[in-house]
């Protein structure tokens, strides 16, 4: 298969220019198989599919595919492989600068891992703004303001303290782009977040909650049930804690999590999210969020 883009710049003007978004979030490239030219005022944007023997970054056996950006004169702007790849988001302002940038998203394969995300600069000097890497994979929408964030999951928990990839929980995450410092916007979404804790406390009967709670051991933890209440509070905890709310993060523990195995938990989510997604991040243009 191949698939063939042309977009003028005329069009992409019209939809940059709009209230939405201009994100594509189409079915690019996979395994070597998929084609995107187009232009926008000096640059030409193409993913390519490569077989494998001229894969450069990438080892699968049916082929990779490499994004690209040049200027008209064939100067490099941006390079990239991967396994699959699309084209996100084209020709909106993602950093905040009033100039046109490019998102891309790769995806390396595999059960469960793992997505890399690229925003490249269109204005003078070109070139890319932020690599970010995740085991989840990324969607844009306007902030306050009419700004542009990422959204997506912390990919850091996954199989959080032995939990199951299905049983993970996977904290909301919103990021805005401030020129090429990341901002963690999430204190701003308080209302998304506080909704999902609402929905995963109809889900939690309090004796679950009384059962888990009253643990001596995690080695206790057995049957479906017990699995999913400690996924249950964690998301609760983390929601709180993304949200911007570390204090309640820190009380549903008290309230909800074996007391033998509340000081080891609560250093390891502060550990996994200090390693995850927002390591770089800072919030609202402040200092690193509190370890």
């Amino acid at each position: 298969m191949r698939l063939a883009v042309k977009v003028t710049a005329l069009f992409v003007f019209l939809l940059s220019a709009g209230t939405a978004l201009a994100q594509l979030r189409t079915p690019l490239c996979r395994h070597g198989k998929g084609q995107l030219e187009t232009e926008f005022l000096d640059f030409k944007i193409r993913i390519e599919g490569l077989r494998p023997e001229d894969a450069h970054d990438v080892d699968d056996p049916e082929g990779s595919c490499k994004a690209q950006v040049t200027s008209a004169k064939g100067a490099k702007v941006f390079e990239a492989e991967d396994v699959m790849m699309d084209l996100v988001v084209f020709t909106d302002d993602l950093n905040g600068d009033q100039k046109h940038d490019v998102a891309f998203e790769g995806f390396s394969g595999g059960a469960h891992c793992c997505f890399t995300l690229w925003v490249v600069s269109l204005a003078d000097p070109p070139g890319l703004i932020q690599k970010i890497e995740n085991n989840t994979d990324f969607s844009f929408a306007r902030g306050k303001g009419g700004r542009v964030e990422i959204q997506t999951g912390d990919g850091s928990f996954d199989n959080f303290d032995s939990l199951s990839h299905a049983d993970s929980p996977f904290p909301s995450v919103h990021i805005r782009l401030e020129g090429t410092k990341l901002i963690d916007a999430g204190p701003e979404h308080w209302a998304d977040y506080e909704a999902w804790i609402a929905e995963v406390r109809k889900e939690l009967s309090a004796d679950q909650v009384t059962r888990f709670r009253s643990l001596n051991n995690m080695d206790d933890v057995a049957g479906h049930d017990l699995w999913s209440t400690e996924s249950m509070v964690l998301e609760i905890a983390l929601s709180y804690l993304y949200g911007g709310r570390q204090a309640d993060a820190e009380r549903i523990l008290d309230e909800m999590w074996p007391v033998f195995d509340r000081e080891r938990i609560w250093k390891l989510i502060l550990k996994t999210r200090s390693e995850g997604i927002l390591k770089d991040a800072v919030k609202h243009g402040g200092s690193r969020p509190p370890l």
